[in-house]
């Protein structure tokens, strides 16, 4: 369950990123809004799921799940191509939370 949660967190996490961006220095009241309401979510869900995770692996898992998805979808949303290096760095970053649940496994 709290797997669950934390991945909900990362979901939120990577929707309050874009929105952040969307909002244009919060100019615009809509992505501003989505912004306010999926951080506390985002934080909120993470709070529960540390309640019996590590602190280190979910605060880990999040930003991972964080930083990648966002950055993947911001590019896939305003359709540009990502450089070279920044397919190697997110698809080490992806790789490595895999070793990592089959190192714990």
């Amino acid at each position: 369950m709290n797997w669950c949660l934390l991945f909900l967190a990362g979901i939120l996490e990577v929707v309050w990123v874009i929105a952040l961006k969307m909002s244009d220095n919060f100019s615009k009241l809509l992505p501003a809004s989505i912004f306010v309401i999926t951080i506390i979510g985002s934080f909120v869900l993470l709070n529960f799921a540390i309640r019996t995770l590590p602190i280190g692996l979910a605060y880990a898992v999040w930003t991972g799940m964080g930083g990648c998805r966002s950055c993947n979808c911001w590019y896939n949303l305003v359709q540009r191509a990502l450089h070279v290096l920044a397919h190697i760095f997110l698809v080490n970053d992806y790789h490595w939370f895999d070793w990592y649940k089959i190192c714990i496994a």
